[in-house]
């Protein structure tokens, strides 16, 4: 009995193997933009895999987490929704401008390289004050230069010292 499981098994599966090489490798695609080249058409299509892993992006709980929504008025939720897509536009932007500069960075590891740059001001007695940045590894020293943050470290210790 169980031998015949078996082969009815592969029967069935084989038989399905047929079906799927059938079909296999043909698309229809449908656009209202009949003025698009068809090779146009096709590049899009294949791209929208970029624009729903940017919906993952968004409702990744480690990185912009669109939800749960923690509002009840309607402008609450508009602003909480607007702000987690400019969280994502950010990120994408970054990876964009480091990519462009030769490092190629997932979006969690850019968080959390950037997330790991700390700054601490010491504020001595007299009122002197001193800004201590933390070890930053080789990613985040490129990552250092390419976003320019000393620009941005810059102007802080100056607020701080005015």
């Amino acid at each position: 009995m169980h031998i015949h499981n078996e082969k009815y098994i592969i029967e069935r599966n084989t038989k399905k193997i047929k079906e799927l090489r059938q079909r296999f490798g043909k698309n229809l695609l449908f656009t209202d933009c009949i003025d698009l080249d068809p090779i146009k058409v096709i590049d899009l299509y294949r791209n929208k895999d970029l624009i729903e892993n940017d919906f993952k992006l968004l409702h990744d709980p480690d990185l912009i987490r669109i939800q749960p929504v923690r509002h009840w008025t309607d402008t609450k939720i508009r602003i909480f929704v607007f702000c987690c897509v400019m969280a994502l536009l950010l990120i994408k932007d970054l990876q964009r401008i480091a990519a462009d500069r030769g490092v190629q960075l997932s979006a969690h590891v850019l968080k959390d390289e950037l997330s790991d740059l700390e700054q601490t001001l010491l504020v001595y007695p007299d009122k002197r004050t001193a800004t201590v940045f933390t070890e930053r590894s080789t990613i985040q020293k490129k990552l250092w230069d390419i976003i320019e943050l000393q620009s941005y470290a810059d102007e802080l210790t100056q607020h701080f010292n005015d």
